[in-house]
């Protein structure tokens, strides 16, 4: 039996995959029409992909409506600008390692980073496919924050 998941993944034999090795494309293929639509046929980035009004939700929870909001906003800017590792996070942005740490566990559980080795220490972080296509919407919402801030600040 052939099976061929998405446009990277090449055809093959599934009975030569482990079980979990299966189960982990068919989440990859789910995953990728979550981000990009059912139609993942065009992948070009532009505003065609469905977006998933949920995921907006997430952020604005994870970012605006948290005590660690502020410090999960600077680590998602600083990885898009640069992907890096935990110890180059912590250093760039003058934030405590275990703070970092922290902060990279909550963002990774919650989709919005990714990292092919987490358990190993010099893992480097990306942003996942689904934050890159909702990056704007992270952009508006922190606006939207940066906005309402400056305007408590000068009622006071």
């Amino acid at each position: 039996m052939q099976v061929s998941f998405c446009c990277c993944l090449p055809n093959f034999d599934s009975s030569l995959l482990s079980s979990s090795v299966f189960q982990a494309f068919l989440l990859l293929f789910q995953f990728k029409n979550l981000v990009y639509g059912k139609d993942s046929s065009s992948l070009s980035g532009g505003s065609n992909g469905y977006i998933d009004p949920r995921f907006k939700r997430v952020l604005w929870y994870l970012i605006g409506s948290t005590k660690g909001g502020v410090n999960r906003a600077k680590i998602l800017e600083f990885i898009n600008m640069r992907p890096a590792n935990a110890n180059k996070i912590a250093t760039e942005l003058k934030l405590d390692y275990k703070t970092v740490l922290h902060h990279l566990k909550v963002l990774s559980q919650n989709g919005l980073i990714i990292t092919d080795n987490k358990d190993s220490y010099g893992a480097t972080y990306f942003l996942t496919p689904l934050m890159e296509k909702n990056y704007p919407s992270f952009k508006s919402i922190l606006a939207k924050i940066r906005n309402d801030n400056s305007s408590n600040s000068n009622e006071g």
